[in-house]
């Protein structure tokens, strides 16, 4: 087992087969969320050049092209990122297996940080299907959501599951790449606050215009920090691999896998956060909701284990992803 960075796998073998999240999906919600907000606010547009309208039916109608927009805003931001090349999640090759646990939407983040799994088949003890049925909320809240994995079971020693243990954390704690400009603009702010002398602030102001030139060059870059984590370790050796929209199929990973691999049969299990759950239950299921990217429910778990009201609950879960 190996920890390596997005470029040392970057070299590509004749039989390798790469699973990417599907760049269709994305497009697809883009095009009808905006064919949405488009069309209701077209449709407004000509009933309001010949009829009356109410300030009631305009708010409605801004409030729906409004949310169908920034759905629509979001969906193309994940289309874009999904055109990347750094968009993969597992590439199976003749000798080992890659797994990147850092999100394609994080592109963003240096590509020589060591988040990829190299693992040799011997490192593989048995791969299976695993699916979710997660229920959330009671009463007229209540939601229900459904997730497939991949798991793969390691055959390591403790020493190298603590160091993939270490860089998983590593990657949930990454703070948001920031811009200095803020940080000096801030410092420009007190300067002059302060009466500093004029060298002083001339040389804030240069520095400002050098982060801005370098950061005019820097086309294509967000600087935003997506908590989406697709791969998490559980019972200490077990890989658990997110697999929504992933193309290929997971039946054609686990083909693969079975190969060289022993497969195990499928597992199905239910997760209710509505239901009365043991304190080591809540606790479990506050990381697994962090996961997942649902932090709204975990800060209901988090208000309901801790006794927290939903300011602190919202700093609890925000010091867990690192915020």
């Amino acid at each position: 087992m190996r920890l390596i960075s997005i470029i040392d796998a970057e070299t590509h073998g004749p039989d390798e087969k790469v699973f990417r999240s599907s760049a269709a999906v994305a497009f697809l919600v883009f095009f009808i969320c905006t064919g949405i907000s488009l069309g209701t606010a077209g449709s407004f547009f000509w009933y309001y050049r010949q009829n009356a309208v109410s300030g009631w039916l305009f708010l409605g109608v801004a409030w729906i092209a409004f949310w169908c927009g920034l759905i629509a805003w979001l969906a193309w931001l994940r289309f874009s990122a999904s055109l990347r090349p750094s968009n993969w999640l597992v590439k199976i090759r003749p000798d080992n297996v890659f797994i990147k646990f850092r999100s394609f939407q994080n592109y963003c983040y240096p590509q020589t940080d060591p988040v990829v799994i190299d693992l040799s088949w011997r490192d593989i003890a048995w791969v299976r299907k695993v699916k979710e049925t997660s229920h959330k909320g009671r009463g007229d809240d209540a939601v229900t959501e459904f997730f497939t994995y991949l798991d793969i079971k390691l055959r390591l020693s403790g020493e190298d599951l603590d160091k993939i243990k270490q860089e998983l954390n590593a990657e949930r704690e990454r703070a948001p790449l920031r811009s200095s400009l803020s940080a000096l603009r801030s410092e420009l702010f007190r300067a002059r606050k302060n009466q500093a002398a004029q060298h002083v602030i001339a040389a804030i102001k240069e520095k400002i215009r050098r982060e801005k030139a370098i950061k005019s060059r820097k086309t294509g870059k967000s600087s935003a920090k997506y908590h989406d984590y697709p791969v998490r370790l559980v019972h200490d050796n077990i890989l658990r691999v997110r697999w929504t929209a992933i193309k290929p199929t997971i039946k054609k990973a686990l083909g693969l896998f079975a190969e060289r691999t022993p497969t195990e049969e499928e597992v199905r299990f239910v997760t209710d956060s509505g239901k009365d759950l043991s304190n080591k239950e809540m606790e479990d299921m506050i990381l697994e909701r962090i996961a997942q990217g649902d932090h709204l429910d975990a800060m209901k778990l988090a208000k309901k284990r801790y006794g927290y009201s939903t300011t602190e609950a919202k700093q609890f879960i925000d010091n867990m992803i690192g915020k």
